[in-house]
């Protein structure tokens, strides 16, 4: 043997733990000894036995778990996972629907992680962090198996970890995105096609041959979701028929919606809807029929409730989870929607088609 071909003494010590390992001396998801007390065992310096286990870590057969220990790679031993909120208060928005589905969200993941006995770290990083702190963030964050994001608009928190992380946000897509994920990350929707086309069906069953959109003028996505509902409306033989109206002139148009059904696509509005209809002295569920899509909590002090496309955030919550416990591959996943139809809805109202 050459003296280029010597084995460093972390090479040794690698061979020699691997071997332990090999040979059942340190079983599956067992803890090694400390580094000193490797150190001190096999009479060399601290340096030796960390270059060492990095090594064996670089194999994939151990694994080192921050204020824990080295273990031994096993399927049984828990992947650390870490939720990211962007912003100065775990979980506070910008209003009170995205505060509510985040909760909704983060209620599902706590919901799995409790069935398996799983512990969920959680983290926020404001907006306006220096570049230098957020750095010293992300360094820290790489101690982690798995991390959840709330929402893909996280991405420059996300793409330091593709590849060697598993990684689970939630979206909001009228259509998937035709890759199966983004970069490495596993991505999870409510499936809203699915969900416009049931609740257009649902609509023709109850007799109603047209109804309006009504949507809040700008935003993107709420266009875009107005464009979705239409033409899930048109593929059934129903006219839907767009409005766009900033909420503080609801007021001003409702006396012509009198005996309409009305798709409000917007959970902030309504709120606002429901003031507008107080003044103008129509009662929704009787006067107008009217739904909504939220997660379902927004309404609860709404009297009467309207109707709703429920937005399942928890159990896309739960699906979060599951892909970052299993630390699956990358992949796009669509949850089910469902309309949730309240009992004035659609039965109280004078002019449906005849």
């Amino acid at each position: 043997m050459t003296p280029h071909e010597r084995k460093t003494f972390a090479d040794q010590l690698a061979d020699s733990l691997r071997s332990a390992i090999g040979n059942g001396q340190f079983a599956p998801g067992s803890k090694l000894p400390g580094e000193r007390k490797l150190s001190t065992y096999y009479g060399v310096c601290r340096a030796t036995v960390v270059a060492a286990l990095e090594k064996l870590e670089q194999e994939n057969l151990i694994k080192k778990i921050p204020a824990r220990g080295n273990f031994v790679q096993n399927s049984t031993i828990p992947p650390r996972i870490l939720v990211i909120w962007a912003g100065e208060e775990f979980g506070k928005a910008n209003n009170l629907e995205n505060t509510f589905s985040f909760f909704e969200f983060y209620n599902g993941i706590l919901r799995e992680a409790a069935a398996c006995n799983a512990e969920i770290s959680t983290t926020c990083i404001p907006g306006t962090i220096p570049e230098k702190d957020l750095k010293r963030r992300i360094e820290k964050m790489a101690s982690f198996d798995s991390i959840i994001f709330p929402n893909i608009e996280l991405a420059r928190l996300w793409q330091p970890f593709c590849g060697r992380k598993t990684l689970v946000t939630r979206a909001s897509f009228i259509e998937p995105p035709s890759g199966g994920n983004d970069g490495g990350l596993s991505i999870l929707s409510a499936d809203y096609t699915l969900a416009f086309d049931g609740f257009s069906d649902r609509l023709r069953r109850a007799g109603w041959r047209e109804f309006t959109v009504l949507t809040p003028v700008g935003g993107d996505w709420f266009k875009e979701r107005e464009k979705a509902i239409c033409s899930a409306a048109g593929r059934i033989g129903i006219e839907a028929v767009a409005v766009r109206c900033s909420p503080g002139d609801f007021a001003g148009m409702l006396p012509d919606m009198k005996g309409k059904f009305i798709f409000l696509n917007s959970t902030d509005a309504v709120n606002m809807f429901y003031h507008a209809c107080m003044l103008t002295g129509l009662l929704p569920g009787k006067d107008i029929a009217l739904a909504t899509m939220c997660s379902g909590e927004t309404l609860s002090s709404l009297i009467p409730p309207p109707s709703y496309i429920r937005i399942p955030h928890y159990e896309i919550g739960r699906k979060a989870f599951r892909i970052a416990w299993k630390r699956t591959a990358p992949r796009f996943v669509a949850v089910p929607v469902e309309f949730v139809e309240t009992s004035t809805c659609l039965t109280n109202n004078r002019r449906k088609g005849k």
